[in-house]
């Protein structure tokens, strides 16, 4: 007999020996009972160093384990069972009367005690959704008219819905060809040991179904560790599964790379969870009721993600835009880096005497961060006109040069202009109107409102757009 030893099952002794091992699809349709399929194409499967060539059906974007293992106990020939209900027939030989006598009566059989019920194996993990989700579609499902078996659990929500590790591991596969069947899944091995498998994210722009989006973390790389409940992608439905409802596929295997059935590991997560609920289409847990929702949403799925925190659930509308989130949304507009702005730290209060001053500055510079309890560090607005204006000219010169000269070189450098410069450029081209007040050069501007201001005025729109009598009060 075989041991198997799973890990990640709980540590108490006492729940753990009431537990059943995983469930397997050797073990819901043994072999001689799973469904046959046509021989299909040899395709090796993405995974890590030890991924081997499996067959998998070439219309499925589901990814297939990295190793199969099923282990079937040899029969004994020499052992036959039979249960006390069965009746022993005895046959005899022809020509021979068999004995007239009546046979004794069997001796009654021991009543075998009940066999210690186990509970469904429960790995511990978190709810893979920084939101609510629904059940779908469960483990061992028939697939293509038969051919082969469901290996995870679909969970249906919102396009775009976060997608989270179930636990604390290494990027093992980042699949993110935007615009090919490729797109889009990822997968994590855990610490323990045990894999996670994430399929069907987004691929499509944001408010269409055109297969041109993103839907993994644009800065999630094979090798990376990621945190259970940290964001990994985004819910859609891509791959084979473009005539569905979005949602997540979610696998989990051993160790050996066994698929096993996740339902009664995924819903003892989602009743553990502390959830956020999201508005639809929305990839931030704080952006109830902000401006910013369709656009944010819209970047994602262009693949600018601009979070906060270490778990990158949330957007901190109210924090202070620094320049690399400026710069970040203006980079994105423009296809390159654009030169650094200023940053600048809050204003003290004229009221704090000097010596406090000193102490709140001393403090800044040496283990502050920009948080409630220090001095705040961001941008100004005339600072984000200043990018704003390159990024517009640096389109514009882009457009204007020669087809062939992406070929003759680096495009040629711009530098920011002046504070004044950008302001008067934005008001010429109607991104800044006559009934909006000049551009403050000491408030510091909060990430919401850098965001509505940097896209619309690269755009050449005006993000406060005048009304008659209408004036702009701070």
């Amino acid at each position: 007999m075989v041991a198997a030893v799973f890990i990640g099952a709980p540590t108490d002794p006492a729940n753990a020996a009431r537990m059943c091992p995983p469930v397997t699809l050797d073990d819901l349709f043994p072999p001689t009972t799973q469904p046959r399929s046509t021989p299909a194409p040899t395709t090796t499967i993405p995974g890590d160093s030890s991924s081997t060539s499996t067959t998998v059906p070439p219309d499925t974007t589901e990814p297939a384990p990295e190793t199969t293992v099923t282990t079937q106990p040899a029969p004994d020939s020499t052992v036959s069972t039979s249960t006390p209900d069965e009746t022993t027939v005895t046959s005899v030989p022809s020509g021979e009367n068999p004995d007239p006598s009546p046979a004794p009566a069997p001796a009654p059989a021991p009543t075998p005690a009940p066999s210690p019920r186990c509970e469904p194996f429960r790995y511990s993990m978190t709810w893979p959704l920084a939101g609510d989700g629904q059940i779908i579609s469960v483990f061992g499902t028939d697939r293509d008219q038969g051919a082969r078996r469901h290996q995870g659990v679909d969970i249906g929500a919102p396009t775009l819905t976060p997608v989270v590790a179930a636990a604390d591991g290494v990027v093992m596969k980042v699949v993110q060809q935007v615009g090919t069947e490729e797109c889009c899944w990822t997968s994590i091995r855990h610490h323990d040991g045990w894999q996670s498998y994430y399929v069907h994210l987004n691929n499509d722009l944001f408010g269409t179904d055109d297969g041109l989006g993103f839907g993994v973390r644009p800065d999630l790389v094979e090798g990376m560790e990621v945190s259970a409940g940290e964001v990994i992608g985004w819910l859609g439905d891509s791959g084979n599964a473009e005539e569905t409802v979005p949602h997540l596929h979610f696998e989990l295997r051993t160790p050996g790379g066994v698929a096993i059935d996740a339902v009664p590991s995924v819903r003892a997560a989602r009743n553990r969870a502390d959830l956020v609920y999201p508005q639809p289409n929305w990839p931030y847990s704080d952006d109830d009721d902000l401006e910013t929702e369709w656009l944010a949403a819209r970047l994602i799925s262009e693949g600018l993600f601009l979070p906060c925190g270490d778990m990158m659930t949330a957007f901190c509308p109210e924090s202070l835009a620094s320049p690399d989130f400026a710069s970040a949304i203006v980079g994105h507009y423009t296809g390159r880096a654009p030169p650094p702005i200023e940053g600048r730290y809050l204003t003290l209060p004229n009221s704090l005497s000097a010596d406090l001053q000193r102490a709140r500055m001393f403090d800044l510079v040496s283990s502050c961060t920009p948080d409630e309890d220090c001095v705040g560090y961001g941008v100004p607005e005339t600072e984000l006109a200043r990018i704003a204006a390159w990024a517009r000219i640096d389109i514009m010169v882009r457009t204007l040069l020669p087809e062939n000269a992406a070929t003759a070189g680096p495009p040629p450098a711009i530098n920011l202009p002046s504070d004044v410069d950008a302001e008067l450029r934005l008001r010429a081209e109607g991104a800044i109107e006559e009934c909006n007040p000049a551009l403050d050069d000491q408030r510091l501007v909060g990430r919401e409102e850098a965001l509505t201001l940097l896209v619309s005025w690269v755009r050449g729109l005006n993000p406060e757009p005048c009304f008659e009598g209408s004036q702009r009060t701070r």
